[in-house]
């Protein structure tokens, strides 16, 4: 019947290998008789070549909580928060969220620094107002022994240019303290406690503008993440198109549609970000092409949305050492 086209597919082909194809008739018959008909006659035999023209793949970067509020900074992050090594800065962790009583403890009774910025690239060299209440135990004097922390990099000597002192801390009651200032151009905004001593702040809020306003809790949306990588070797895909597909618990939610191939059949780290992420489903996301009438999928990651969890990728040494909870005196290993 000419228009009916049934496709089949053939699994477990090895790359690289010559395989035939052969097109059998069931029942053939060139005349009108018996003596014309033959059972199983082959149409036509075909060689190909397992060469994949189209690959591509699909790399999670993260599920994050993206704020929606006025409020910057989602004190409870496990993936926002770096500690960052100074001479002296190590033992364990020493930063420690309380999401009972919402208070961020800072520092413990160990003979080290504690450095902990907050991730706010995405404001670098705006001015922002960061305000909280705190209390603090003091075992130990030091010129900057408790201070407001704006900058990713640094030692002994930024530490004088990039603190600003916390003064007057009480030890048995919270007091009211805000700061407006200019976040540095590698867009982290923190917190610094000298060895010995513990900080403890609640109500945390850094807002844009020089204006502190009442206390807001971390509003958010649960954004995902991908990164796209897509080759056309054989310039297959004449429209230099692709497709992502967000499906949850097996329903499509939305399909985004990209015009970006290279002349050269090529997309490279495309960053693509799906909003409004539902807690508690099962997440797939889909790369496809499309060839004349039919889509293909070239790649495809599936993942749980659990509630309170977010998921950063790590690709190097580099950013595993600012997350990790144990540090090597004087070094970061």
């Amino acid at each position: 019947d000419e228009g009916l086209v049934e496709e089949v597919k053939a699994i477990k082909l090895e790359a690289e290998k010559i395989y035939t194809i052969t097109y059998i008739a069931e029942q053939y018959n060139e005349g009108n008789s018996n003596n014309t008909y033959v059972a199983n006659y082959v149409l036509e035999k075909r060689e190909i070549i397992t060469r994949t023209g189209i690959t591509g793949q699909l790399q999670l970067y993260g599920v994050n909580k993206k704020g929606t509020g006025k409020n910057l900074i989602n004190v409870a992050s496990k993936i926002h928060w770096l500690s960052r090594c100074l001479l002296g800065s190590s033992a364990n962790y020493g930063m420690e969220y309380n999401e009972d009583t919402k208070v961020l403890q800072i520092g413990n009774t160990t003979n080290y620094n504690r450095m902990f910025v907050y991730d706010l690239k995405e404001y670098a060299g705006q001015t922002v107002t960061i305000s909280f209440k705190a209390k603090a135990i003091k075992r130990r004097d030091y010129a900057y022994d408790f201070c407001i922390l704006n900058g990713k990099e640094c030692d002994w000597t930024t530490l004088t240019k990039r603190a600003t002192k916390i003064e007057n801390l009480s030890e048995n009651e919270y007091k009211e303290y805000k700061y407006t200032l200019n976040i540095e151009s590698e867009g982290y905004l923190g917190f610094f406690v000298y060895a010995d001593n513990e900080l403890y702040v609640k109500d945390l809020q850094v807002e844009l503008g020089s204006t502190k306003t009442g206390y807001e809790e971390f509003k958010y949306q649960k954004e995902l993440t991908v990164g796209v990588n897509l080759e056309d070797k054989n310039n297959e895909i004449v429209t230099k198109d692709y497709y992502l597909r967000l499906y949850e618990n097996n329903n499509l939610i939305t399909e985004q549609h990209y015009e970006e191939i290279t002349e050269d059949g090529l997309v490279e780290n495309a960053i693509k970000t799906f909003q409004n992420i539902t807690d508690g489903t099962k997440c797939k996301i889909e790369l496809a092409v499309k060839i004349r009438d039919r889509y293909y999928t070239l790649d495809y990651y599936e993942l749980e949305i659990k509630k309170d969890e977010e998921i950063k990728a790590i690709s190097s040494k580099a950013e595993y050492r600012e997350i990790r909870t144990i540090w090597t005196l004087y070094s970061c290993k």
